[in-house]
């Protein structure tokens, strides 16, 4: 009878463990996905504050937008707005008259698929745009592409474009910069990037 009891006791515990590990996974993976939709995004002017709290009514299939404008000059990119649709990334075309900056991954090779695209107005010019990725993706970033002439990328340990950094680029037709894995280096340590025209 004691072995019993114990057994159940056990198997009780591991169960409730299992559970509350698996509901700690779930809230993790939405967090990637971007947040809850009520934010105001209006009148945020970087990815600092655009809603990257973890969301636990988000799908984890879910793959969120930030549409981002040209910075001025010595500023970040202003978010424009932020959604997020069910489906894989590769079915999601970018709104009309915008553009694919860049996507982040969560993971090396983006395998599990955690990610959110980056879209603008236009392609990068040597100015570019200064993003900053923050609560979820701060730290948390393994691999990027940058698409539409954003053909150099700096990814910076800290918000403000300081610290170590990494540049990446390419000069290839597709003016793009594929980085499946950003290394040792940077793995889990980007805060913000710098994208342009080189």
């Amino acid at each position: 009878m004691l072995t019993i009891a114990l057994s159940h006791h056990l198997f009780t515990e591991i169960g409730i463990r299992v559970v509350a590990a698996s509901a700690l996974l779930g809230t993790i993976a939405c967090g990637a996905q971007g947040g809850s939709e009520e934010n105001d995004l209006q009148s945020e002017t970087n990815l600092e504050t655009s809603g990257f709290e973890t969301n636990p009514d988000a799908s984890p299939q879910e793959v969120c937008t930030i549409l981002v404008g040209k910075a001025p000059p010595g500023e970040w990119s202003p978010i424009l707005s932020k959604t997020c649709t069910k489906g894989a990334a590769s079915a999601l075309a970018p709104a009309v008259g915008n553009v694919l900056l860049m996507e982040w991954f969560e993971h090396a090779n983006n395998n599990p698929p955690s990610l959110t695209r980056i879209e603008g107005a236009e392609p990068c010019d040597a100015s570019g745009y200064k993003l900053r990725a923050m609560f979820f993706w701060a730290d948390r970033i393994s691999g990027f592409n940058s698409y539409n002439d954003c053909n150099v990328v700096t990814g910076y340990d800290n918000i403000d474009l300081s610290g170590d950094r990494q540049t990446w680029s390419a000069h290839d037709p597709c003016g793009c910069v594929l980085v499946p894995w950003v290394g040792s280096k940077m793995n889990d340590r980007i805060e913000s990037f710098w994208i342009r025209r080189g």
